[in-house]
């Protein structure tokens, strides 16, 4: 019994680093995107306010955005590919990536804007239309790093989700040993262990293995071992 109250100590022990690790990276994540947008944002409003006098070689912005767009469409996955139909070309793009689109055409647009006497108005339109369009899908995937956010922390103070959560840490492992030698990217990693069957699999296995320590507690294991067998008619 004093063992099967120990393997639930450190399960539930586990399950809380666990929590408390995806709490703090929730809120980095938050952080990063909200640093992207604000950035974005300064940068599209220097472009648009500083005329001919704007510079792309002396912008920090704009270093900063390219040096990041990687990371930021990693971080959005599916909310950062949209049906895009450039105005200007025709294209029509069903799985454009907007910002890294966006952010090469910045240089050919801040161009006709230092040689031409005059910006084509629906060039213009275009940049403007693409950069909201940008600052919306970023604000949305905030929104729904806040929500995740919040729904994790309504459990703070629950024992029997962190005992769930220690029991979806441990059968993340092999996951875990696979990134780390580079057998298993972080896109792929995330999708796998928010996925449906994933957590249906650890809800189950926590059930179960929740279960049975209480019922090996109130009974003890040879009892609890001699009910299953009885059970399953050995």
């Amino acid at each position: 019994m004093t063992i099967t109250i120990l393997i639930l100590v450190v399960i539930t022990i586990i399950g809380l680093a666990y929590y408390l690790y995806n709490l703090a990276a929730l809120v980095k994540r938050m952080n990063y995107v909200e640093e992207f947008i604000q950035k974005f944002i300064e940068l599209v409003n220097s472009i648009t306010t500083g005329g001919r006098d704007f510079s792309l070689e002396r912008n920090d912005d704009y270093v900063w955005l390219l040096d990041n767009q990687y990371k930021i469409q990693v971080e959005l996955g599916a909310d950062g590919t949209v049906f895009y139909r450039d105005p200007l070309r025709g294209i029509v793009d069903r799985n454009h990536q907007i910002i890294p689109n966006f952010l090469l055409e910045i240089p050919p647009f801040v161009r006709e804007i230092r040689q031409s006497i005059y910006v084509n108005s629906i060039s213009s339109e275009n940049f403007l239309r693409q950069a909201e369009m940008c600052v919306n899908i970023l604000t949305i995937h905030k929104g729904r790093l806040n929500e995740a956010h919040q729904q994790l922390w309504k459990h703070r103070f629950n024992p029997l989700f962190f005992f769930s959560e220690g029991v979806k840490a441990i059968l993340s492992t092999p996951l875990v040993i696979l990134k780390s030698f580079g057998l298993l990217n972080e896109t792929s990693y995330e999708k796998l262990v928010t996925s449906k069957v994933f957590g249906c699999f650890s809800a189950i296995a926590a059930l179960i293995g929740f279960v049975s320590s209480i019922i090996g507690i109130i009974l003890g294991w040879s009892e609890f071992l001699a009910w299953v067998k009885n059970l399953l008619g050995f």
